[in-house]
């Protein structure tokens, strides 16, 4: 036996609850409004009513504005200080690159300190011969020695010795900086070196000398 119903059913209703309302579904939710102060409509009108006051307006103007200010201060010291942050970190990384410019600069231009010599070979076993000796090192010049010595003037030779000179190598090793300074340390070096080089100098004018001499015995 078949029993057919009929749907008479009716669309249900919505019913309102008192405090309630139903949003239709393109309905724009109300922009909150600002809690700090009111809008300046608001005191406006209130002034035409009567209900408010030109002192009031005034005042909450001017909080307006201060906080503006405010803001847009604090905004320009976040740039301010970010600015500072990437020029800091661009003028240190500007500095680095510098410095490894130099340094690269300094050992393509290095040098032993006896090239350019005359007797070339004599003076260079001098000078490898002062790293035998750690007192070579130890030893300031003498007071009121004729030696004016600038490290950075120097610096190229100074690589130059290192790479010739192994014993130097070890020797600025045990020394620097347990015992003396960097700079100290090259200053008794190269003073060392400068008397080598004199002395060879003035055996080269000596030997010139006695080949210009005749004998007419």
């Amino acid at each position: 036996m078949e029993v057919s119903s009929t749907n008479n059913s009716k669309p249900e209703q919505v019913i309102e609850q008192p405090g309630e309302s139903v949003l239709e579904s393109n309905a724009k939710p109300e922009r909150p409004k600002s809690h700090f102060f009111p809008s300046f409509s608001t005191l406006l009108n209130n002034l035409k009513s009567g209900t408010g006051s030109l002192s009031v307006l005034l005042v909450n103007l001017l909080c307006s504005v201060y906080f503006a200010e405010e803001i847009i201060a604090g905004a320009n010291k976040l740039i301010k200080d970010t600015e500072n942050t990437a020029l800091n970190s661009f003028s240190l990384e500007q500095q680095k690159f510098i410095q490894q410019q130099s340094a690269e600069q300094i050992v393509a231009q290095s040098v032993p300190p006896w090239t350019g010599c005359k007797d070339e070979y004599s003076v260079k076993r001098q000078c490898l011969s002062l790293s035998s000796v750690e007192d070579n090192l130890l030893r300031e010049p003498p007071a009121g020695c004729d030696f004016s010595f600038d490290f950075s003037a120097y610096l190229p030779q100074a690589f130059g010795a290192l790479e010739a000179d192994p014993k130097l190598q070890q020797l600025r090793f045990t020394l620097v900086p347990k015992k003396i300074s960097e700079e100290t340390f090259w200053r008794n070096y190269f003073f060392r070196v400068s008397l080598i080089r004199k002395a060879a100098e003035r055996e080269e004018v000596a030997a010139g000398e006695n080949s210009g001499t005749f004998s007419f015995v």
